[in-house]
């Protein structure tokens, strides 16, 4: 039962960290597209205004930057929640393998107190049977002495 239950929150750890992992590469990956999409279309914004207005340039080259700088920001957002995640499920993990170490060394305990309810009722059997067969020995002394007479 316990080691049932300590491999499931095992199982379910590793699931979580594993998840959270995923979560960090898909933040990861969408900043990357958002950074690359933003800056590819002000690139193409660029382009076509250089050959309207150089002031149109100026402009959408501070907006390419802005967005960089805040794709770069979530970016990096999207990394400490990921780290916190895992960070989390560690310290799940390990209060469930501090619980379970607990519940161990209890049924530990008292199956070492079982063993020595059974050899306490092990020494009191030996002496009733001893007393049992004290009392046939006198038993038998005394069949001994009636049948004297």
């Amino acid at each position: 039962d316990l080691k049932q239950m300590a491999a499931e929150l095992q199982s379910e750890s590793e699931r979580l960290s594993r998840r959270a992992s995923e979560l960090s590469q898909r933040a990861s990956g969408l900043a990357d597209r958002q950074s690359e999409s933003r800056i590819t279309g002000h690139r193409l914004a660029i382009s076509q205004a250089a050959d309207q207005l150089s002031e149109t340039i100026s402009e959408t080259i501070e907006q390419a930057l802005r967005a960089a700088d805040t794709a770069k920001r979530a970016a990096e957002a999207a990394r400490v929640a990921a780290e916190s995640a895992r960070s989390a499920a560690r310290s799940q993990w390990e209060e469930v393998g501090a619980s379970a170490r607990a519940v161990v060394e209890n049924a530990k305990q008292r199956a070492a107190r079982a063993k020595e309810r059974q050899r306490e009722a092990q020494v009191n059997i030996d002496m009733v049977q001893r007393v049992w067969r004290r009392i046939g020995d006198c038993g038998k002394l005394a069949a001994t002495f009636d049948g004297s007479d």
